[in-house]
């Protein structure tokens, strides 16, 4: 018999968000599933579905699912328990949690607006 059962195992995921993203990494790093063998379909451009995220440094970043995460509230504890077992881009020895509870420290989120019409105006305006 050539190969495992996981060698030749392929996953499908419909929808490209934060289900199908973790659903991807639990079946690597706990199924052995080769990465190559997990197809997400997604009709979007972006995978992430309300936690995607696009922009740059220069033009700055929008987020459509922009939560206030914060790393004490149980409420997203898969979530902080995934990202604690992925490394960041930048070192290998620093999950994405980790740096995740460093940029929140330096960067303290305000919102002011949670709903914005189709001209990024606010709809509904509050202060926390």
């Amino acid at each position: 018999m050539t190969g495992s059962i996981t060698e030749s195992t392929h996953l499908y995921f419909v929808g490209g968000g934060i289900a199908s993203l973790s659903g991807t990494i639990f079946a690597i790093q706990d199924g052995h599933v080769p990465g190559k063998n997990i197809h997400i379909f997604e009709t979007m451009s972006i995978l992430g579905g309300a936690l995607d995220g696009v922009g740059s440094a220069d033009t700055g970043y929008v987020c459509r699912g922009a939560r206030k995460h914060d790393n004490t509230a149980t409420s997203y504890s898969c979530t902080w328990d995934l990202m604690k077992t992925i490394p960041t881009l930048t070192d290998p020895n620093i999950s994405l949690y980790d740096e995740f509870v460093k940029f929140n420290k330096r960067c303290v989120k305000n919102f002011g607006g949670r709903l914005i019409d189709k001209n990024k105006n606010a709809d509904y305006v509050f202060v926390n």
